[in-house]
């Protein structure tokens, strides 16, 4: 049975078999310069899931539970099964974290949140589920008609048209980046950033607005960013909400 262990080189981190085969595993993306802290905890997250699962495949049966988890199937005997799906982890891995560092370098990219954002939710009758809420913001950003119910439809609008404003979520990266320090303070990322970000932060590494959560939650998360988020008006078909920088 052959078992793969993660080494460092020069070309960055890679799975390798134990018994020192050469690998034809692709090196793993060098976190790059920036955001440096955020960046590091993406990339030993990543690590630790595939480790993991390296790990758990080391048994035929572990094997067998992991592919099928992935739906994934392969001909051959264990060993030559294990070496393929060995590389499908390790590409599969090499993705998440290339999205990933993609993401940061976008949102690190985006420009400093201007004097305001105004963000309109309007609200449009439909047959099945009562009123669905459509947000759409000052930047040109739209959410999707939100249907369906049992839950808070507004702030699921909201969520979706403020992850798409780069300057909010490059506030919320900050924050966290800067704080890094304090992380071992906390069970998790998810426990920092529903304790130091607010509630409805997101469960992983980098954060994000959730919906469902209700309004309040979003306008707590901008308090602890440094904005104010008030709700200025409501009609009939529409509730309208301005985030500016607190004090302004």
């Amino acid at each position: 049975m052959t078992r793969f262990i993660t080494v460092t080189g020069k070309a960055g981190r890679r799975a390798v078999p134990i018994d020192g085969k050469k690998s034809s595993v692709c090196p793993i993306n060098i976190v790059p310069s920036g955001m440096r802290n955020l960046k590091s905890a993406v990339t030993k997250y990543h690590e630790g899931r595939l480790n993991e699962a390296l790990k758990k495949i080391e048994t035929a049966d572990g094997l067998k539970n992991e592919m099928g988890y992935e739906g994934k199937k392969y001909a051959g005997d264990d060993d030559a099964v294990r070496v393929k799906f060995t590389r499908y982890l390790q590409t599969a891995h090499d993705k998440k974290i290339a999205e990933d560092m993609d993401r940061i370098k976008a949102v690190e990219g985006a420009e400093d949140f201007k004097d305001e954002l105004v963000v309109t939710v309007e609200w449009k009758k439909s047959r099945m589920w009562g009123n669905n809420p459509t947000a759409h913001t000052s930047d040109g950003d739209r959410s999707e008609s939100i249907g369906g119910c049992g839950y808070d439809k507004e702030s699921t609008a909201i969520a979706q048209v403020l992850n798409q404003n780069m300057p909010l979520l490059k506030l919320m990266y900050s924050r966290k980046d800067k704080d890094h320090s304090r992380w071992k303070d906390f069970d998790d990322h998810s426990d920092y950033n529903r304790k130091v970000l607010g509630y409805g932060s997101g469960y992983g590494i980098l954060p994000q607005f959730e919906g469902g959560v209700g309004v309040s939650s979003h306008q707590n998360i901008m308090k602890n960013i440094g904005l104010e988020m008030q709700h200025l008006v409501t009609t009939d078909r529409s509730d309208t909400y301005v985030i500016k920088k607190a004090g302004k």
